[in-house]
């Protein structure tokens, strides 16, 4: 019984701080609440907390070659009781919408080449404030996403702007993020991100849950003289999440993806689907350490086919192989708990290229 509780303690107080390291080493499991991508409300029920969190790990999305360097991956997060509610402050942390629009369009770049454009980055110095509060039987909140850049010297400029809100209980959960500004302008070219929107919702029957998601993103992308680019992103996705939890929190699911990306300039067009299966776990190996894994795979359904001017130009199906590994510990110091990855992707070697590439300390105070 001791060992039990003890397990639990552990457990729990992981749960509560789940780090990007932690979510990492976990597949990105749809039914985790992280701290730095779940919507405010969400996070009203746990304790006032501070998190500080480091790492490589681009958000979904992204290049991992896309930022002004590694070392600048870093981010945390303030929140407090205020009167009914609680305030949160967000400091460093990369939108995943306006990271993926403009990671796409540097991709697009280095690939084809394309001077100037190479030139784009993430969002500069971001900004998120967010509150949540309690209202009958449901928990609310929303928040404001902000950044705002200008190099004068250089000429160019950056903005982003989004709102988000949600409403969650202990059975299900809903909320909607909305980028309403995104902007990238330099000498080179000027990129302009179109609304976009990201919507999520959740229901829990017992340790069984269903997760859902749509995201709509675009942008225009242009030099003084010519539109360069057109791109519409949309991705829809559902996935079943079981878990169970005995002497260790054990958890597996299966999910149905869809990707349909556009670039109406040049009239290319690519759709992708799969059917990622995850197996994830996570035990306490003594009263202070906690071990975390997971394996993911793509498997029965994979297809990718890509379109040019309506013509079929290549069609993958089922594609190359897709088994990513991650893995991590959490130690746990009283109110003070440390998370770090031991390895991330296909390889088993453990080396300085995938070891510790996420860190997050969270306290409980």
């Amino acid at each position: 019984m001791k060992h039990i509780i003890t397990l639990a303690i552990v457990l729990s107080t992981a749960t509560a701080f789940a780090t990007r390291s932690r979510v990492t080493a976990l597949g990105n499991a749809p039914h985790l609440i992280d701290v730095s991508q779940s919507s405010p409300d969400q996070l009203l029920p746990l304790g006032d907390s501070l998190t500080i969190e480091s790492g490589v790990t681009a958000p979904a999305g992204g290049a991992d070659d896309f930022t002004l360097g590694a070392t600048q991956r870093a981010e945390g997060w303030l929140y407090r009781t205020v009167g009914e509610g609680k305030l949160g402050l967000g400091l460093g942390h990369q939108d995943s919408i306006v990271y993926a629009g403009r990671s796409q369009v540097y991709d697009i770049a280095i690939a084809n080449a394309v001077a100037g454009l190479e030139e784009i980055r993430a969002q500069q110095n971001p900004l998120n404030v967010s509150y949540s509060l309690r209202m009958a039987d449901l928990n609310a909140g929303f928040g404001l996403i902000y950044s705002n850049f200008n190099d004068k010297a250089n000429e160019v400029k950056e903005s982003s702007m989004g709102v988000q809100a949600g409403v969650s209980s202990s059975l299900f959960y809903a909320n909607a993020k909305i980028i309403v500004g995104d902007t990238w302008e330099s000498a080179a070219f000027t990129y302009k991100g179109k609304a976009s929107f990201d919507i999520k919702g959740g229901y829990y029957f017992g340790d069984l849950s269903v997760h859902g998601n749509i995201v709509s993103r675009g942008a225009t992308v242009s030099d003084p003289t010519t539109d360069l680019g057109n791109l519409a992103v949309t991705t829809i996705g559902i996935n079943v999440i079981d878990t169970i939890k005995s002497d260790s929190n054990f958890f597996y699911g299966v999910g149905l993806n869809t990707t349909t990306s556009e670039e109406k300039e040049n009239e290319v067009k690519t759709t992708t689907m799969n059917l990622p299966i995850i197996i994830g776990l996570e035990t306490a190996a003594a009263s202070w350490l906690t071990f975390r894994g997971s394996v993911t795979q793509n498997v029965m359904l994979s297809n990718e086919k890509t379109e040019t001017a309506g013509t079929t130009t290549s069609e993958t199906n089922p594609g190359l192989n897709t088994t990513t590994f991650a893995a991590g510990v959490g130690v746990n110091f009283n109110k003070i708990t440390v998370d770090g990855t031991i390895m991330t992707g296909g390889t088993q070697t453990i080396n300085a290229n995938n070891l510790l590439t996420t860190v997050g300390v969270a306290y409980n105070f």
